[in-house]
């Protein structure tokens, strides 16, 4: 990689050629390299995804399965990784809204054709293209205005005050499952995902062995993906493990409490979907800490989300009905109002 950064400025191609090394098969790195070109430029304007591993070139009897995943999680999944670690860089609509990062291609369009109808529920609140009208008058965004599900989810979930071990544990798994897919494919598919890890109880979760593994990766009404069913395994070990920790920051006694810990002093007030940061100091730091103790998928990205979804932030729109709904935080000044008692509440 250096020897190309040196060729690239011997020939003019570009004089200010930086090699920055990174997996694109791994979050954190990604978030990492966007955080060191962001602060070197200050802004991206193109990114040009060409990782490539050659396929299976054997029939299709002799071929490893392994090799094909291997492939799709290079080549496809590592193009979308590196496409939402750099959404905040790039500055102008990069940033997929919605819970966890994502809405589906189809949730957006549907949107499009609702802001159309001059007039009607669906019309866009006061010239805000990210806000609309529902049939209940209450303004919301986008991807929370087409599909009665994540309508549900937002105006009874999304950002209100999750304190509790299991409740925290539930959506710290559910989001590293939700990596590169939409949140409506989450939402619907959580039933399953709680009756196939018991109802996320850290403490039968983290005695499952091989067959529990064998017995998820079988059952198709789940995301059956082995590096995140065996990391939500290695979490909830982690998550018991904390109990007795003793140095937790703020006395924290248990997984909630340390993630309410990094709770920053502000949260976001953003007028447009494009306003709302993907990551934060807040969650970085967070991030690392769960990564030191043994926690797996808790990319700054990913506990950012977990950071929204609990209610340690309030990313809502200025205009949304949900908007300071949380009691967290105060409207006018976006400072705490008080810290939620850890353990006293969580969502089903």
């Amino acid at each position: 990689m250096l020897t190309q950064q040196t060729e690239l400025r011997q020939g003019g191609v570009a004089e200010g050629a930086v090699a920055i090394p990174a997996d694109i098969t791994d979050e954190e790195s990604l978030a990492t390299l966007a955080a060191q070109v962001q602060e070197r430029f200050g802004r991206v304007d193109a990114v040009i995804n060409n990782a490539f591993t050659y396929p299976s070139m054997q029939r299709l009897v002799k071929t490893d399965p392994a090799h094909i995943l291997q492939s799709v999680d290079l080549m496809a999944l590592g193009a979308l990784r590196t496409v939402l670690a750099f959404r905040e860089a790039h500055g102008r609509g990069y940033r997929i809204p919605g819970p966890g990062g994502g809405t589906s291609v189809r949730e957006r369009r549907a949107g499009r054709r609702r802001r159309r109808v001059a007039g009607q529920p669906g019309q866009v609140v006061n010239g805000n293209p990210d806000l609309v009208t529902g049939e209940d008058g209450l303004a919301r965004p986008v991807w929370a205005a087409t599909d009665p599900l994540l309508r549900e989810y937002y105006d009874v979930e999304w950002g209100m005050p999750v304190t509790d071990e299991r409740g925290v544990f539930e959506r710290l798994s559910l989001e590293a499952f939700q990596s590169g897919l939409s949140w409506a494919t989450i939402l619907r598919k959580r039933p399953a995902f709680r009756e196939a890890f018991a109802d996320f109880d850290p403490d039968v979760v983290s005695v499952f062995d091989d067959g529990d593994v064998a017995r998820l990766l079988a059952d198709a009404r789940i995301v059956r993906n082995r590096r995140k069913i065996e990391a939500t395994i290695v979490n909830a070990r982690a998550t018991v493990a904390l109990r007795e920790a003793g140095d937790l920051p703020d006395g924290a006694r248990d997984l909630a409490g340390l993630v309410w810990a990094f709770r920053p002093a502000t949260t976001p007030t953003p007028t447009r979907v494009t306003d709302v940061p993907s990551t934060s100091p807040e969650s970085v730091a967070l991030a690392n800490e769960l990564k030191r103790r043994g926690f797996r998928f808790v990319g700054p990205t990913t506990i950012f989300a977990l950071m929204e979804a609990l209610g340690i932030v309030d990313t809502h729109v200025i205009g949304s009905h949900r908007r300071g709904s949380s009691g967290v935080w105060t409207e006018g000044e976006a400072g705490p109002i008080s810290t939620p008692a850890v353990g006293a509440c969580t969502l089903a």
